[in-house]
């Protein structure tokens, strides 16, 4: 079939399906899994900011039970005192977000010879404009761990 001319140009019929028409298309799919991508990467980048703040609360309480322990009155008085400065030293600046920790009633537990001094750390995560996945599960938003040591 002959190209059709009009006003002296002549125009050329695009079969159905074919790569000119379908560019419109790309955008119009790219435009719509933008959204769920970016949602994808927002979740990876607040989902790996949970992990890293329960793994330093998880060292801060080893570090604590740790340096507890090391009292040469077998866990006696002051080890309190040591633990919370060494769950504080870790923690300072190895959080990625902000919030509050305390320390839960340290104790020793165990027979007379061989005694465990157990620290509890608990932090509360402030919520921030990442942490919109994990802010709608509870378990997200208070770390609670345990680091035990034995008593020296």
């Amino acid at each position: 079939m002959p190209p059709r001319v009009q006003c002296g140009v002549a125009r050329r019929r695009w079969p159905a399906g074919s790569r000119r028409q379908s560019a419109g298309g790309a955008l119009l799919e790219f435009a719509a899994t933008l959204p769920l991508l970016f949602a994808v990467l927002l979740a990876v980048v607040d989902f790996s900011t949970y992990l890293n703040d329960r793994t330093s609360v998880s060292a801060a309480a080893y570090n604590g039970a740790k340096a507890a322990a090391k009292n040469p009155l077998a866990c006696g008085a002051g080890s309190e005192t040591r633990a919370r400065q060494a769950v504080a030293a870790t923690l300072d600046g190895m959080l990625s977000v902000s919030g509050e920790w305390e320390l839960e009633a340290p104790h020793t537990s165990g027979p007379p010879d061989v005694r465990r001094y157990a620290v509890t750390v608990r932090f509360e995560r402030d919520l921030s404009l990442m942490s919109a996945f994990t802010a709608t599960i509870p378990a997200f938003r208070t770390l609670r761990m345990t680091g035990v040591a034995l008593c020296e």
